[in-house]
């Protein structure tokens, strides 16, 4: 916010290139709107909070009843983690956003595919790759193997191969890193292999 550039991270007045600028941007976008101070830099949060809940309760009513869903919701709105999680700032609270609504995205495409939840799913992966880097995609490991083993219909599939979904997630996933790394000698074997 001081500087002006809204691409490069700094911490202590150093580039810090460890993570992605998303939660950057909101804290700056918050102490703009609310001032230099503790509830501008954590403006976003509580909203990041809500986002959070409603994906876990979306996520519920996927796989179980209503009241599966509230409970899933009231539990993680309780847990002493997530509480915490959401009162300090770091990357962790918007990534877990991220990742609870990318992981609605898939299991909804795959329950009924359409091209809305196709591209929320990529919109979701590719923030949180601008939010934490590639350990947003970590639960894709686990969920994209067991889908497509169980996948008759060939839906995980045709979520991978969308154009578009590839597009979002190259523009906006990765659009930064490629970026920064073209303007910043190094940067590109900085991300890949330290």
């Amino acid at each position: 916010l001081e500087s002006g550039d809204y691409l490069t991270p700094v911490l202590n007045g150093l580039p810090h290139f460890s993570k992605p600028p998303l939660t950057y941007w909101l804290s700056a976008l918050g102490m703009a709107l609310f001032g230099i101070c503790e509830l501008g830099a954590k403006a976003f949060l509580p909203w990041i909070g809500v986002a959070a809940i409603l994906g876990c309760y979306q996520i519920g009513l996927l796989l179980g009843t209503t009241r599966m869903a509230l409970c899933s919701a009231f539990v993680l709105m309780t847990s002493s983690l997530f509480l915490g999680l959401f009162k300090s700032l770091t990357a962790d609270p918007l990534l877990a956003t991220c990742e609870t609504w990318m992981v609605w995205a898939l299991l909804a495409y795959c329950q009924q595919p359409s091209w809305r939840r196709g591209i929320l799913f990529w919109f979701f992966a590719a923030f949180g790759m601008l939010t934490k880097g590639f350990p947003a995609l970590l639960p894709l490991l686990g969920l994209i193997p067991v889908l497509w083993y169980f996948d008759r219909k060939n839906r995980v599939s045709s979520l991978l191969q969308m154009k578009a979904g590839w597009i979002i997630f190259l523009t906006i996933g990765l659009g930064w890193y490629l970026a920064m790394a073209a303007m910043t000698p190094g940067l590109f074997q900085y991300f890949l292999v330290h």
